[in-house]
């Protein structure tokens, strides 16, 4: 998500969010204004470079961008807030260069990572400048009245033994309580890390996408941690960890997970350590995690030396720490989930993670949590949820036809799943995947 150069990026991002009409809300969260970076200092060496890339983003931009964005069908189909935001992007846009890439890099990403869990936020852009005092903040901040302030006082691209660094100072300021909640220097290198900092090796894009996505990470967790939502979501899934801590010490019977996977190789036996069945024994979803070597090739090993799909690889390290990339996370844990169709079984291997933890115990609970995210209590609740064998895990095929979106996608995203999808339509997925292979 940072790699954000072309004005395809601007336009697209937050049209596409959501297909959602305009629902009239007036309160957002979270509220964040991002100002232009304050002071600016480079090294001489990288003047042309500077230059060819604020060439290159201002002929991306063009003035009737705006023109075309209002006239657009989905543009009116968005909620308010979506089109505040779009606008206001597309207007800082007109005066980027170089520095100021990085306000519309910073609110493309924050965007993009609130707004599944709060549709109604509001992150703008301001093209002022503070020099980071608290009478300047506070000033900016009642001025525009939304609860922070991101700022950027100081960046500067130096080198240090010949290698590019870019040090750049986030700030972000909370107008509530009129205090710095950071206020921290950030240095990244011009390595492209991959995942969500990819960038082109050795460019100045790269050491600024480095710095600030470290920035990123503590700006997003800040917000999280001051969100009352939030706060309340936290204390629920602490209650959740202890029930399922519980549920983790039940008897279980392996005889029927092992009558039915039994003959596939790449299900490790004796490496499972839960198991829960539905009322009549017809569904199933086991655990399994083992203890495995440090592979070659760190983060990027691990997930390319796997045969499993969707790989998770978990590390606590950040990335543009020091060693992210050499990490070989050594718990390896995965699901399989089964279903019982017209008297024949059909499972799936499913959710492999690479992870560390203290000890084999700790990495069980901590894998089973898991369950948390696959619909396995009740809304606001420890208690269990019966939908849980018919979600998430135990999805079914559905009819896109009957989608309330299908007139809008229908006939050009989903025509060719829609195809794909007929012969199975209300069989569970598990089940569907197999006969699609011939299983």
């Amino acid at each position: 998500m940072l790699h954000y150069i072309a004005k395809t990026r601007l336009i697209v991002l937050l049209l596409m969010l959501s297909a959602a009409p305009v629902l009239g809300q007036v309160v957002y969260e979270p509220q964040i204004l991002i100002l232009s970076p304050g002071a600016t200092k480079f090294d001489g060496a990288f003047e042309k470079q500077i230059a060819d890339i604020t060439a290159k983003l201002k002929k991306d931009i063009k003035p009737g961008d705006r023109e075309k964005v209002l006239q657009s069908p989905r543009f009116k189909e968005q909620a308010e807030n979506l089109r505040i935001m779009t606008l206001n992007q597309l207007d800082y846009a007109l005066k980027v260069d170089f520095f100021k890439q990085m306000p519309l890099m910073t609110a493309s990403y924050l965007s993009y990572r609130f707004y599944e869990r709060f549709p109604n936020l509001m992150v703008r852009i301001k093209d002022v400048q503070s020099d980071g005092s608290l009478a300047s903040l506070k000033a900016i901040a009642a001025g525009d009245n939304l609860q922070y302030v991101m700022n950027f006082p100081s960046v500067e691209f130096y080198k240090d033994k010949g290698v590019n660094v870019a040090k750049i100072t986030v700030q972000l300021f909370n107008k509530n309580t009129g205090t710095l909640l950071l206020n921290k220097a950030y240095t990244g290198d011009a390595r492209n890390h991959g995942f969500e900092t990819t960038c082109e090796d050795g460019t100045l894009n790269c050491n600024l996408i480095n710095a600030l996505s470290q920035g990123y990470a503590e700006v997003v967790k800040i917000v999280a941690e001051n969100n009352p939502a939030i706060i309340r979501e936290r204390q629920l899934s602490g209650l959740r960890a202890n029930t399922l801590r519980t549920y983790l010490t039940y008897p279980y019977d392996a005889t029927l997970l092992k009558q039915v996977t039994g003959a596939d190789s790449t299900i490790e036996q004796g490496a499972v350590y839960q198991c829960l069945y539905n009322s009549d024994k017809t569904k199933f979803v086991a655990f399994f995690l083992k203890q495995v070597k440090a592979g070659k090739g760190g983060l990027l090993g691990v997930a390319n030396g796997s045969n499993d799909n969707n790989v998770k690889v978990l590390t606590n390290k950040k990335i543009g720490d020091k060693g992210y990339l050499d990490q070989s996370p050594q718990k390896y844990a995965y699901t399989v989930t089964g279903v019982k169709y017209q008297g024949k079984w059909y499972f799936v291997k499913d959710n492999a993670t690479y992870f560390e933890a203290d000890n084999l115990q700790e990495a069980r609970a901590q894998y089973f949590n898991s369950l948390q995210s696959f619909n396995f209590f009740k809304a606001n609740s420890t208690d269990f949820n019966p939908q849980f064998w018919e979600t998430k895990l135990f999805e079914k095929v559905p009819d896109l036809t009957k989608d309330p979106e299908w007139a809008k996608y229908g006939k050009s995203i989903w025509k060719n799943e829609e195809i794909e999808n007929r012969p199975y339509i209300g069989m569970y997925k598990v089940v569907a995947d197999k006969m699609r292979e011939g299983k």
